[in-house]
């Protein structure tokens, strides 16, 4: 996955010396509704599979990164965004046991659900292309991630998964091309190297500019 990204950015930069114009224009605002895809979701999912415990079994669910995002043309060439990103997983333990306290040994079955929130400032260089449709970037991502849990365990001292994650600042780069089917609607792909994903897709609506 490192070398395919490290391609991706390397055509992205090959695009960019081709190119004469940029499609970005001061004073536009173009907002982004993306689907991507995280290697941390199946981490969780592989880490918590049947055969990590052999105490109890676990099944998990991880949902798409759910991607929100806006970015603000400063000029042609630069712009300053931000994005909001959210994943969840949710999961079923069975067979767990432990002991209450009344020195009674409880096996029970319950749900979990971990929800996985990134914040984040997002400066973007925008190269130029002679298709006066298309928008071609790169840029960095310097946000904050944020960890939700919670499960339905009987067992006040059950903290399997809550202890094993923890918020982070995060500093990742990420480069993409914007397609735009009429003058203001159009469809993106996006190569993140970091949090919260790797590679996304969506549709992205630009409003403004000179």
């Amino acid at each position: 996955m490192k070398k395919l990204s490290q391609l991706v950015l390397a055509a992205l930069f090959v695009i960019a010396g081709t190119t004469a114009k940029s499609q970005n224009l001061q004073g536009q605002t173009v907002f982004t509704l993306n689907a991507g895809y995280s290697l941390t979701g199946n981490v969780i999912k592989n880490a918590f599979s049947d055969d990590a415990f052999n105490t109890y079994t676990t099944s998990i669910k991880v949902s798409p990164v759910i991607i929100i995002g806006a970015d603000y043309a400063i000029s042609d060439k630069f712009s300053l965004g931000a994005a909001f990103t959210t994943q969840s997983m949710k999961g079923t333990i069975t067979g767990y046991e432990y002991f209450n306290d009344s020195d009674e040994l409880v096996t029970e079955n319950f749900d979990f659900t971990l929800r996985r929130s990134h914040i984040a400032l997002i400066p973007k260089f925008h190269f130029g292309t002679d298709n006066d449709k298309l928008d071609v970037y790169i840029g960095a991502r310097i946000g904050y991630v944020m960890w939700k849990y919670k499960d339905d365990s009987k067992d006040p001292d059950f903290d399997e998964l809550g202890s094993a994650i923890n918020g982070r600042v995060t500093v990742g780069f990420t480069g993409g091309m914007r397609y735009y089917f009429t003058d203001n609607i159009g469809a993106n792909f996006d190569l993140n190297l970091g949090a919260p994903y790797i590679v996304s897709l969506g549709l992205n609506f630009r409003i403004g500019g000179n």
